[in-house]
């Protein structure tokens, strides 16, 4: 029997009636900041002389429902949605928030968040195959939707002091050794290469190199110029 605590708040029906080990649920109907759900925890400090992790909740799931060439069956371990409803046409909508907070008076290594996999099967370089490994994928369309989305990535910041010192950051040896890597790869209409940015920073367009020689121009002064390699 389903642990049910508070009511069906009537977002997505389905899904309550979907919930099979436990559902809550509640309306935030106050003029002032609320959540539905609070988990804290604080870590004291012990004399551990071994590495750990601690954490304030741990979802885990396993997948032994194999899917098939035409039969996709899915597991996440949590899905997150916000809905904005009909007739609002000025709301305002976050599917998860995830900030590393450093105090005053503290400091250390904080993340906002950390994706990776952990790969013990195949080695597959190819998208789109039944076994390949995507760290993170950003889909611009979900749940049948029909509109356009503005931006897959926005790096931006509010107005006070804090600024980046770096946007995008990626170390050559975290790619493949003797395997033709891409950092950058935009693929045309047909699916093959239109531009790529390699590991060691070399740029192609379609098959040829774009790269840098020393040219004179119509005076006579030595000036780099960027050039297309021949096929």
């Amino acid at each position: 029997m389903t642990a049910t605590f508070g009511y069906d708040p009537q977002i997505a029906s389905d899904v309550w009636g979907m919930a099979e080990g436990m559902r809550t649920g509640i309306a935030l109907n106050k003029a002032s900041t609320q959540f539905g759900t609070v988990v804290q925890v604080c870590a004291e400090p012990t004399n551990a002389t071994g590495n750990h992790e601690k954490g304030a909740a741990i979802f885990e799931a396993m997948q032994r429902d194999a899917s098939s060439p035409t039969i996709s069956k899915d597991l996440t371990a949590v899905d997150g949605r916000a809905w904005i409803a009909p007739g609002n046409l000025s709301g305002r909508v976050w599917g998860g928030c995830f900030v590393g907070h450093i105090l005053p008076g503290a400091d250390g290594l904080a993340t906002g968040a950390e994706i990776g996999i952990a790969n013990s099967g195949s080695d597959q370089p190819d998208l789109d195959k039944g076994n390949s490994k995507v760290v993170l994928t950003l889909v611009a369309e979900e749940f049948g939707s029909t509109g356009h989305v503005t931006a897959a990535m926005h790096i931006t910041r509010w107005q006070g002091r804090p600024r980046y010192y770096h946007g995008i950051v990626v170390k050559e040896d975290a790619f493949v050794d003797n395997h033709d890597c891409d950092v950058i790869l935009l693929l045309g209409r047909d699916g093959s290469p239109s531009f790529r940015l390699k590991p060691n920073g070399s740029l192609w367009m379609g098959t040829r190199q774009v790269g840098f020689r020393q040219v004179r121009d119509t005076v006579g002064n030595v000036v780099d110029a960027l050039i297309l390699e021949l096929e």
